[in-house]
């Protein structure tokens, strides 16, 4: 498949969906349906887009999808005092606007793979916090520590 604008072949980037798709279970089997719809929605709006990316239409509805998960992640950071997620979703934002820069498809590859990354560690931190408060909406998945 080839990088060209006028191409209206799906882009190579749509493999990467299975991160979305694996975060959103792991959201969901640890108990935290807010991250695992956000996951969803940015899954959904980014295959939308990303097989036929010469749509405005689809790319407005993606880009509002994406910041709106995003929001919701930091939420979730700050909340519960997360601070090395915290740079790991900065340092995705600072990849975002760098492969926007330079019309990188490659540099925006890696925004999905960190910001999956991010999102696992995320999830694994709030199934630890939840040892102490009670955060998770599924105790019962969440203190069988099935997060881990």
């Amino acid at each position: 498949m080839s990088d060209s604008v006028l191409s209206t072949d799906p882009h190579w980037i749509l493999y990467l969906i299975p991160l979305f798709m694996g975060t959103c279970i792991y959201a969901i089997r640890c108990g935290f349906p807010v991250l695992a719809f956000s996951e969803w929605m940015v899954m959904v709006t980014s295959i939308y887009y990303w097989s036929n990316y010469n749509s405005n239409y689809y790319r407005s509805i993606d880009i509002a999808a994406v910041q709106l998960a995003l929001y919701i992640h930091l939420y979730y950071t700050i909340k519960y005092k997360s601070k090395n997620i915290l740079f790991l979703y900065i340092f995705v934002i600072i990849l975002y606007f760098i492969g926007r820069h330079y019309n990188s498809y490659i540099i925006h590859s890696f925004v999905w793979i960190t910001g999956s990354i991010a999102t696992v560690l995320l999830i694994k931190h709030l199934c630890k916090v939840n040892e102490t408060e009670d955060i998770c909406l599924r105790d019962n998945f969440c203190k069988k520590k099935l997060c881990k």
